[in-house]
């Protein structure tokens, strides 16, 4: 039997994207709406996101906000069981919701560490399996996952975040070999810093003492970072991008920063990388990030109001 290309019985693609109520989440939502699919806004909690349904009540956008908190099995598929009551399948699948947090490891509990997890890693799981089946059916589909730089490039204080982000491209890079002869195509995005509420959602977990410099290097280093900071559509025109583009490639970095720290990550090696923050000098750390990423002293473009308010 020959089978049909998602979206094209109707013309219009169906597409869920998850975190929708802020950020990337909400620019990608309102973007795809605008491009004419049939949106799925997945939120944790519908009533607080009044503003995204008057804008697409007045823009008469086909876009729907559904509950679901992709931490929780039931959650999700209460879901997705509306979703394909509606239409049968999902075209476009936007693994956007995300939890961070910024803590080194001695001042993190492991049911921290699992909460991250439940959300960055298998929330974003949890959705894949529910729009698979569908679209190996019908022959196509994709599902393009928001990660991080901090995938590839790591650096202290990111046990949690940057280790689930990591184990989720692991895992799909490995569904893309699966169901790569279905038609489904598989994508990552990975956004530099930018401009969402996502870290003033979070506390600060203090560490012990002996991690002081090595943290005010990485806080100096990310504020000088923010002055590059991109609105979330900038993010959201990429997703699109690898949603429209069957030649878009696996991994995307976004942003100048994404694609200045994946580029030098790949271009030396482990132990280079895994001692950067090792000299017992300030002058000499920042010296040698300065070589290596080919940016001006971290310290003298650091804002003071942009330092990451997480890890103090």
């Amino acid at each position: 039997m020959t089978t049909m290309p998602a979206g094209t019985d109707s013309g219009t693609m169906t597409t869920v994207v998850t975190g929708a109520s802020t950020g990337i989440g909400l620019a990608t939502a309102v973007r795809q709406a605008r491009a004419g699919d049939r949106v799925w806004a997945l939120v944790r909690t519908p009533s607080a996101c009044a503003d995204l349904a008057a804008l697409a009540a007045a823009e008469g956008l086909d876009l729907r906000i559904v509950a679901c908190d992709v931490s929780l099995d039931a959650s999700v598929d209460a879901a997705f069981a509306e979703i394909l009551a509606d239409g049968g399948r999902v075209d476009r699948l936007v693994n956007n919701a995300g939890l961070f947090t910024s803590a080194t490891l001695e001042a993190e509990t492991i049911a921290a560490i699992k909460d991250v997890f439940e959300v960055n890693y298998f929330g974003a799981l949890r959705c894949v399996q529910k729009v698979l089946p569908g679209m190996r059916e019908a022959g196509g589909g994709v599902i393009c996952a928001v990660t991080s730089n901090s995938a590839q490039a790591i650096l202290p204080s990111w046990t949690a975040y940057a280790g689930s982000k990591c184990a989720l491209e692991g895992s799909l890079e490995s569904v893309a070999n699966e169901v790569a002869a279905f038609g489904i195509r598989i994508a990552i995005v990975q956004p530099g810093i930018t401009l969402t509420a996502m870290r003033g959602k979070i506390s600060a977990r203090p560490s012990p003492a002996a991690y002081d410099r090595t943290l005010s290097r990485y806080r100096t280093m990310i504020a000088a970072g923010r002055t590059e900071s991109m609105d979330p559509d900038d993010v959201a025109i990429a997703i699109q991008r690898v949603l429209t583009d069957p030649a878009s490639p696996f991994r995307t970095p976004v942003g100048a920063d994404a694609e200045r720290n994946v580029a030098l990550r790949r271009s030396i090696d482990d132990e280079r990388w895994v001692r950067l923050f090792a000299p017992v000098e300030d002058d000499d750390f920042y010296a040698r990030w300065s070589e290596l990423a080919g940016v001006p002293d971290a310290r003298t473009v650091a804002d003071a109001r942009l330092l990451d308010p997480s890890s103090r």
